[in-house]
């Protein structure tokens, strides 16, 4: 059969696609889904009623281009969100404390804590994560 060499390739090339999306799913499973990103804030909020949420920015998604990728388009996107919260300096202690515990992954990019009128302080936070949308926030 002369057509036997191209089967076999491409059923290796399926399989190895096939890895390869799994593995995506696997890294991609671990940071917060779009979906779940506002019942995350709030659910984060509600164990501190002494912090406050002053702005939220959603910057734009930054594609990932995976090692070996063969497809032109991107298979996953980067998104950073940068908050401004208001509090007191062991609310938004214990604030940071239950992000870090989460079942997600987000990673820290940046954090600035600036005490504007005593005992109040402002935290601003860059936290980035991964997702497989473009469209991160979802409301």
């Amino acid at each position: 059969d002369p057509d036997e060499q191209l089967r076999q390739q491409l059923a290796d090339l399926s399989a190895e696609q096939a890895q390869v999306s799994a593995a995506i799913r696997q890294l991609s499973g671990r940071y917060v889904a779009p979906e779940q990103m506002v019942g995350l804030l709030q659910q984060v909020l509600a164990q501190q009623p002494k912090v406050r949420l002053l702005s939220l920015v959603n910057q734009s998604a930054e594609p990932l281009v995976l090692v070996g990728a063969t497809d032109e388009a991107p298979v996953l996107f980067q998104h950073r969100l940068r908050f401004s919260f208001v509090g007191h300096f062991v609310d938004l202690q214990r604030m940071l404390q239950q992000l870090e515990v989460l079942p997600w992954q987000l990673h820290w990019r940046q954090l600035h804590y600036q005490v504007t009128d005593y005992p109040l302080a402002e935290l601003t936070l860059e936290l980035e994560t991964v997702s497989e949308h473009e469209k991160f926030l979802r409301l």
